[in-house]
């Protein structure tokens, strides 16, 4: 049996490249089967605005403010931006199936920029 390796762990952060929003939109993509345009678009179902939330807070993670996120999600105005990585925030202690989601898009968007 050969040993797991963990790469990312013997990279310090600050040498890492940064994620992009394509990179984390892409994972997210990949993950939940909607498209790009259907992520920054206007379209209101819970199961994509669940999806929105996570790519908001994983954007908010990485440091961008609420405006450049609002920008980078189809030119959303900064409280929305605010109200979804609240909502994300809040779903990640209380519901398991989206703290997953948000894990999910952490570690493929990771791997993606690599």
């Amino acid at each position: 049996m050969t040993p797991q390796h963990n790469l990312s762990g013997m990279v310090p952060p600050w040498y890492r490249p940064r994620l992009t929003a394509r990179d984390i939109i892409d994972a997210a993509t990949d993950i939940s089967g909607y498209t790009r345009a259907e992520i920054t678009g206007p379209l209101r179902r819970v199961s994509l605005c669940r999806v929105r939330w996570a790519v908001m807070l994983r954007l908010r993670d990485g440091g961008r403010s609420y405006p450049q996120i609002g920008r980078m999600i189809g030119g959303r105005d900064h409280r929305t931006i605010m109200h979804g990585v609240a909502r994300a925030g809040a779903l990640v202690t209380s519901d398991a199936e989206f703290a997953g989601l948000v894990r999910r898009l952490a570690t493929l968007a990771d791997w993606r920029a690599a």
